[in-house]
């Protein structure tokens, strides 16, 4: 029988939320726990989720992204972390890289974000996205 990854995902685009959750429900490896629409809410309800990974935005109503992460580390309630996010560039990067598993572009691929959620809690990630263009080479030599 193979793990089941709990994921709490919080975004605060409803639809994005609803598309993730329809994808990750068709995968028998992953069970949706719970979901937030804005940053403020996660720290109350990620703990009674019993996440094991937290898929963010870093646009989030409320409390942002970077704070959210950043209020997470210092109360201990870190599960693995996935940042999705249309506000991509080097220097964000670096700064997630030490709150994050991973940190993505969006939109991307369905089946990337799952394969780096996987990736992400089993163990067996990839090199740490930092900006597009590493994102695309590394795209291209997959194929």
């Amino acid at each position: 029988m193979e793990q089941v990854i709990r994921v709490f995902i919080a975004d605060a685009s409803k639809e994005y939320t609803e598309l993730l959750r329809a994808a990750l429900e068709q995968e028998s490896d992953f069970l949706v726990v719970g979901t937030a629409t804005r940053g403020d809410r996660v720290p109350a309800e990620l703990p009674d989720s019993h996440a094991d990974l937290l898929v963010t935005d870093l646009l989030l109503p409320g409390l942002d992204g970077l704070s959210l992460l950043r209020r997470l580390k210092s109360e201990g309630v870190m599960p693995h972390v996935i940042v999705v996010s249309g506000f991509f560039n080097d220097r964000i990067a670096h700064i997630v890289s030490g709150l994050a598993d991973n940190y993505l572009p969006k939109p991307c691929r369905t089946e990337d974000l799952i394969q780096h959620m996987r990736e992400s809690v089993l163990g067996c990630g990839r090199s740490f996205v930092r900006n597009c263009s590493a994102a695309v080479t590394h795209t291209l030599l997959d194929c």
